[in-house]
């Protein structure tokens, strides 16, 4: 059976900035896939694919990367711009996704740390209508 996509607006909420996309989503067994031209990365294609537990969070382009986000793990990142790879981690502090009479809320905190040093602390809302 093909996969059907769905027209759906985003408002999202990052570390103190407010932005608003449209993307395509489709929903396969309780999992989702949403695509979009994220607004923050100068219009970089994202993917986030998520479902009750975890998210994952995909760019392509210049700057490519995956980001994998479940309560309280710490995931490697390996973050490729044209300069190199860079590594990293991704510690989830809180991943919150719930259904609503419209689409979707998810509510992220994360720390990204940067080879072993201090940690950058990063929050995102993400409200999906469909």
């Amino acid at each position: 059976m093909e996969e059907k996509q769905i027209q759906a607006a985003l408002r999202i909420f990052a570390d103190g900035e407010r932005y608003a996309a449209r993307g395509k989503l489709s929903e396969q067994n309780g999992n989702i896939a949403l695509t979009y031209a994220d607004p923050a990365m100068d219009g970089m294609s994202t993917e986030l694919r998520f479902d009750g537990t975890s998210l994952t969070l995909t760019r392509s382009g210049a700057y490519q990367t995956v980001l994998r986000f479940r309560n309280g793990k710490t995931e490697p990142v390996a973050y490729q711009t044209p300069y190199g790879t860079i590594s990293l981690t991704v510690q989830t502090k809180l991943l919150r996704i719930d259904r609503t009479a419209f689409g979707w809320q998810i509510d992220l905190a994360y720390e990204i740390g940067f080879g072993g040093g201090e940690g950058e602390v990063h929050e995102m809302n993400i409200l999906i209508t469909i």
